[in-house]
């Protein structure tokens, strides 16, 4: 009977220490799911020539980017950049970042032309060296920037009439002025002598 006993409690014993070792298990399981880093994105997303470059990504959880905006590592050999973002990761019973947190990380400026961004984290766990982890690639183009055609205004057939109008009235007054100031004085005295008033002017001051 006491055999019988015993063995019920060993059995109960090992039933509850595997009931706890799933638990364990299942919450881990938990934690390790809710940490995570999304895939980046570029900004802006149909970038032009000069324009400013960026990425946006989220983390949370056990995962997090300790650092400023422009503290991204960033090469580029041709086509090629290479981003190297400094992050954290605490193990699955430490995790208490936020659920999700949104980074941005500065790349800069570059000409016209397609290219491929490759975006790498690295950190230094607890126990052990540091670790390099790739977080996304994307490919991107970048064009150059559109220039503004201003349009030359229409001329309707009245707006041309009116200009041929106001052109010949202005050569047909040109014409008089020269006509009139290329006339001797004397003409001019001979086609007024019969005129009142110019004689009268003349008999004023040329009389002693």
């Amino acid at each position: 009977m006491a055999a019988l006993v015993a063995e019920a409690k060993g059995v109960a014993m090992l039933l509850r220490t595997a009931g706890i070792l799933v638990f364990l298990a299942f919450a881990g399981y938990a934690t390790q799911a809710q940490a995570y880093i999304g895939a980046p994105v570029l900004l802006p997303s149909d970038p032009k020539a000069g324009q400013f470059l960026q990425i946006e990504v989220r983390a949370g959880v056990c995962d997090g980017f300790p650092g400023a905006e422009n503290s991204a590592e960033v090469t580029r050999s041709g086509g090629e950049i290479h981003m190297l973002i400094p992050s954290i990761h605490d193990e699955a019973d430490w995790c208490t970042l936020p659920f999700e947190i949104v980074y941005h990380f500065w790349i800069g400026s570059v000409p016209a032309g397609v290219y491929t961004l490759k975006v790498d984290r690295h950190y230094t766990p607890l126990f052990g060296q540091e670790v390099f982890e790739p977080i996304g690639t994307i490919p991107f183009e970048v064009e150059n920037q559109a220039t503004s055609l201003v349009p030359i205004p229409a001329t309707d057939d009245g707006s041309l009439a009116c200009l041929v109008a106001f052109l010949a009235c202005a050569g047909v007054a040109a014409a008089r002025r020269s006509t009139y100031r290329s006339r001797p004085v004397g003409n001019f005295l001979h086609e007024n002598q019969n005129s009142p008033s110019v004689t009268h002017w003349l008999s004023r001051f040329l009389s002693p």
